[in-house]
């Protein structure tokens, strides 16, 4: 060093280098609480649709009447824990309720269930539920 402005230049060149760095692992924290988000969104997702396939599948109107009392909605909700991460490093918590509601279509000669499942997790935002529906229709 000959003079005063190469130390002041050597700082400069570190507090480049500090702030990359604090840049770097603040970017790989956000990708990772991005990549566990869209996982706990896509195993909600995946828990509403296999309800719903069962439903579809369902033959039975009694296991689709509410009225009715072998009703599988009259066991939900249900808590169901789903493992997440590589090696299931996560255990998440999902509240899976299901609703099935008579549906009048005028002109129509089938009975009419609107099934309805939501799920919900304390990991999913606040004002986010995994919300689908199917109608599902016995002849009479």
């Amino acid at each position: 060093m000959q003079d005063f402005s190469d130390l002041i230049f050597l700082m400069g060149a570190m507090l480049v280098i500090s702030l990359l760095t604090v840049n770097t692992g603040y970017m790989f924290r956000n990708n990772s609480e991005t990549l566990m988000q869209a996982d706990i969104e896509y195993e909600a997702i995946a828990l509403a649709q296999s309800l719903i396939n069962d439903v579809k599948w369902e033959n039975d109107i009694d296991e689709i009447d509410p009225a009715s009392g072998s009703c599988i909605c009259n066991s939900y909700p249900q808590t169901q824990t789903v493992e997440i991460g590589s090696g299931s490093q996560f255990e998440v918590d999902y509240t899976v309720d299901l609703q099935s509601v008579e549906e009048n279509i005028v002109g129509s000669n089938v009975r009419n269930f609107r099934v309805t499942v939501i799920v919900t997790s304390d990991y999913l935002p606040p004002d986010q539920a995994i919300q689908m529906q199917f109608l599902k229709n016995f002849a009479n």
